[in-house]
């Protein structure tokens, strides 16, 4: 009943905040009509309006269940909800997040991909896999200089619909290790994994503080899988943050760099 109370008091406020958005959008149209907003702006109504929705049908589901005595089935886990007190103060959010992402693709999420264009509309792609979207929450958990650390495919590090990943993690954070184990058989299936470790602090807020270096390995072996910090003390590399480019990511070693520049 308590949880139950929790989040009807979230869903008004959200309610009312995206009601507010709706109206402050409204303000630009001619006679209230939606579709003379300027692009942005409708796509920013279309999405206000979405998000209402879903809010309506969780309620809907919330009530329904409460009628028949049934135990609540979130298809979400409340965090904000069970760790009020971690979310509050200053600078909210958790000091670590640590994933394994599922690894699903595009192909594979077609009917959640409205769901994850109106959650993430500033980094959605169409062609980006489903554990992309994970790096972006795992930030949005964080608090300001929290660490994120995630085991994922190393695709978004050169793919095309990787671009928004690889912005993300140079602009709202700055990554500390990078470790590529390329088709090395990590896993029973052949997943590209990579280990990548970012502190949730935007480059800006460094400067002056000295440069920050990568430090950046290639496993290829997997006999080393057992060994992982050895072989970094033993055959990791120091990379600038300003070698992560937005067109892609490459890993080498400052004199490989040097030949391929």
């Amino acid at each position: 009943a308590e949880l139950t109370a929790l989040l009807e008091t979230h869903w008004v406020d959200r309610e009312q905040m995206l009601e507010t958005r709706k109206r402050d959008l409204l303000k630009g149209a001619s006679g209230g009509n939606p579709q003379q907003l300027p692009k942005p702006r409708l796509k920013q109504f279309v999405e206000s309006v979405a998000l209402l929705g879903r809010i309506a049908g969780e309620r809907c589901a919330l009530r329904e269940s409460h009628d028949r005595s049934e135990e609540l089935d979130l298809p979400f886990t409340p965090l904000h909800l069970y760790f009020a007190e971690v979310f509050s103060g200053d600078n909210p959010g958790f000091d670590i997040v640590i994933a394994n992402p599922p690894y699903v693709r595009h192909e594979e999420i077609k009917a959640i991909k409205p769901q994850l264009e109106a959650e993430f509309p500033d980094f959605y792609c169409g062609t980006a896999d489903l554990y992309t979207y994970f790096y972006k929450r795992g930030l949005e958990l964080l608090k300001s200089g929290g660490h994120l650390c995630f085991i994922a495919p190393n695709k978004f590090m050169r793919a095309g619909y990787g671009e928004n990943t690889r912005k993300l993690l140079t602009s709202d954070a700055m990554p500390r290790v990078i470790i590529d184990f390329g088709d090395t058989p990590v896993f029973d299936a052949t997943t590209y994994p990579s280990i990548v470790l970012v502190e949730k602090t935007p480059p800006e807020n460094v400067a002056g503080q000295g440069v920050r270096e990568i430090t950046a390995a290639i496993i290829k072996d997997a006999a080393d899988i057992e060994r992982v910090a050895e072989v970094i003390s033993e055959r990791g590399f120091a990379m600038q943050p300003q070698d992560l480019r937005t067109e892609g990511w490459t890993l080498e070693s400052p004199a490989v760099q040097d030949l391929l520049n």
